[in-house]
């Protein structure tokens, strides 16, 4: 995927910026996340990422049930 500097200033314009990992490449995500961290933001932005519960299914469990490990 071929990022131009007008995207980059478009997402760095936005205040809120929504993807949906369902329709969107992880390295057009990854490509604005890294954006966003490494820029000298002027107002706080807000990224909204949209997913699957299948995308989480695997993802072990923060809280545990008591008696397990």
């Amino acid at each position: 995927m071929s990022r131009s500097r007008e995207f980059r200033d478009s997402v760095l314009e936005s205040d809120t910026i929504v993807y949906d990992l369902m329709t969107n490449s992880f390295e057009e995500v990854d490509y604005v996340i890294k954006t966003l961290k490494t820029a000298k933001l002027k107002s706080k932005k807000t990224l909204i990422i949209l997913s699957s519960v299948m995308t989480w299914v695997n993802t072990p469990a923060k809280i545990q049930k008591e008696g397990e490990e």
